[in-house]
């Protein structure tokens, strides 16, 4: 009573009544404000708890996941629309699995928050099947977004997607084809030579320095043969991870592999399979496109080509110096008429501007002599 009676004393407006009243109104107003407290307790409390569900419902939802899964559509939004990239793993690999074409605007949304940490363990496995479930669903993709997954390491998955695009992915792919990188590569010279590119051609013609390949040999050596060209086998295996659903790995191929589809015509065709991987490939090789290669791009749009194509690889029986330097000369003065040939009908078919021809008008042969002769001398001389 000693601590109620020093409160209610506080109360100046409460005076006129006695103390037991006094008593009673302080404690109606304690109950008040506590059940005031209360209530602005609990407000707070539902208001997080609907913030949460959200959250709570896919967190719960992938610890608990396997590849098998099934899954609902609605469960596959509030994976992909998690923060976690692990979440969105899961999610971009049960929409490839779906195929829903609903999802792609959240799927680009994902690429686009993923790529500037590309090789994170987690980004690169919500990459991976988002960018999955883009080509499962046939989408049509931004090409500048799919230049940036391109350069991000992932080349098949881009040009997969930038072969749906037509030539609204001219210009990317005319950036891509500025680079070797093996069979992508390809793939986007095919597309380029299907649409007739501007700019395609002087682009092969720039990258293409002619050089003639001679191998001289004499009564002691026989002509050689073409080197064998080996199979480089499967990718190496990386570790698993169970934290994330497998891994779809595009592999793009100038052989019909087993189980390949072709996803390119043209002068090379181009194939790409699809598979599954428990664990992280490593980056495709980077090759080198052969001069030829360039040039029978070329040859496809000037057939003419094919004849420069076939006199850049020689072979020549030493037959003494006098007759050593005849030879060179009148291969030099071969190409060299050849190519002109060739440049006259790409401004005839308007795949290469007049502009752009002068800049092939004198080009500079460049000579690779393989010596097998059984005596090498005297040593073999280039023209000057």
């Amino acid at each position: 009573m000693t601590l109620v009676t020093a409160n209610v004393r506080e109360f100046g407006c409460l005076k006129g009544l006695d103390w037991e009243d006094r008593a009673r109104y302080v404690i109606m107003l304690t109950e008040v404000t506590r059940k005031i407290r209360w209530t602005h307790f609990f407000a707070i409390l539902i208001a997080l708890l609907l913030a949460l569900p959200a959250t709570i419902s896919a967190q719960s939802l992938v610890d608990s996941l396997t590849p098998d899964s099934i899954v609902t559509q609605t469960q596959i939004r509030s994976l992909l629309e998690s923060s976690d990239p692990r979440d969105q793993a899961w999610g971009g690999w049960f929409a490839g699995r779906a195929k829903l074409p609903e999802m792609i605007p959240l799927l680009e949304q994902i690429v686009t928050q993923r790529l500037p940490n590309a090789n994170d363990q987690a980004n690169y496995a919500a990459l991976g099947t988002v960018l999955d479930a883009l080509i499962q669903s046939d989408a049509h993709v931004s090409p500048d977004l799919l230049l940036s997954v391109y350069r991000a390491g992932r080349p098949s998955e881009a040009l997969i997607l930038l072969a749906r695009q037509g030539k609204a992915a001219d210009a990317v792919l005319l950036k891509i084809a500025e680079v070797d990188n093996a069979a992508e590569w390809f793939l986007a010279a095919n597309l380029l030579w299907e649409h007739r590119t501007a700019g395609f051609q002087a682009l092969l013609l720039h990258k293409a320095p002619i050089t003639v390949s001679i191998t001289v040999f004499d009564s002691t050596t026989q002509r050689p043969r073409a080197p064998a060209v080996g199979d480089p086998g499967p990718p190496p295996r990386g570790a698993v991870d169970p934290r994330f659903p497998p891994f779809p790995y595009y592999r793009l191929s100038r052989d019909a592999i087993p189980r390949a589809a072709i996803l390119s015509g043209g002068p090379i065709r181009i194939y790409f399979r699809r598979d599954i991987f428990e664990s992280r490939q490593p980056a495709p090789r980077i090759e080198e496109i052969r001069v030829e290669d360039r040039l029978r791009y070329v040859a496809a749009a000037a057939p003419i080509a094919t004849n420069l194509i076939s006199n850049l690889r020689r072979t020549v029986q030493w037959q003494g110096s006098e007759a050593w330097a005849a030879e060179l000369k009148a291969i030099s003065q071969d190409v060299l008429d050849q190519y002109k040939k060739v440049i006259e009908q790409l401004v005839a078919g308007d795949l290469l501007t007049l502009d752009e021809a002068k800049a092939f008008s004198a080009p500079k042969l460049n000579f690779n002599l393989i010596d097998q002769r059984g005596l090498k001398t005297p040593t073999l001389k280039l023209p000057q």
